[in-house]
């Protein structure tokens, strides 16, 4: 009796999808609640955005999410852009995983201050709203609050009606900061 090996008989080799599984191009990786991966979109539809994960997996952004997350960003976006999210919900069959991008913008947001801080940068915030202690302010998808004792076009010793007056007439206005904190 004459043996073989699979490389000896091309009949009985495997096939070129089985060497890609074994050098681990389709690896089958469970993402994990709470990862932040930067994915490419696939498809955009009025009731979401599914977007391509490791592993071969489908995201599913939601529209509730894609509601927090400023029009300017949306309007730009398409099939094959990447774009960071946060992994929300696995399900344990094989639908698609649920995934926030406005949570992944938050944390480029917070890798982007925690830059700022340590290179002590100046950095222009809209200002949104007051409140009693100060006023809060935009950086990207983040919210800061800068404290009144911070606010150089506040007069110190306002108090009452002519401080709120003079806090209301911040909203909108751009401030420069640095971050502290």
């Amino acid at each position: 009796m004459t043996v073989m090996t699979a490389e000896q008989n091309p009949k009985k080799t495997k096939p070129k999808w089985w060497k890609t599984l074994l050098k681990g191009d389709y690896l089958h990786i469970r993402p994990k609640r709470g990862e932040i991966s930067e994915v490419a979109i696939l498809s955009i539809s009025r009731h979401g955005i599914f977007v391509e994960l490791e592993g071969k997996r489908d995201g599913f952004i939601q529209q509730s999410d894609l509601d927090e997350v400023g029009e300017d960003y949306l309007k730009n976006l398409k099939v094959g852009d990447r774009i960071p999210v946060r992994i929300v919900k696995v399900p344990y069959d094989r639908s698609a995983i649920l995934v926030s991008l406005k949570q992944g913008l938050e944390q480029q947001e917070w890798v982007r201050a925690k830059a700022l801080q340590e290179n002590e940068q100046i950095v222009q915030v809209e200002v949104l709203e007051v409140n009693r202690g100060g006023v809060v302010g935009a950086l990207g998808e983040l919210r800061g609050f800068i404290p009144n004792s911070h606010l150089v076009s506040v007069p110190r010793g306002l108090r009452g009606k002519k401080l709120r007056d003079k806090k209301n007439a911040l909203i909108g206005k751009i401030l420069d900061v640095v971050v502290i904190e």
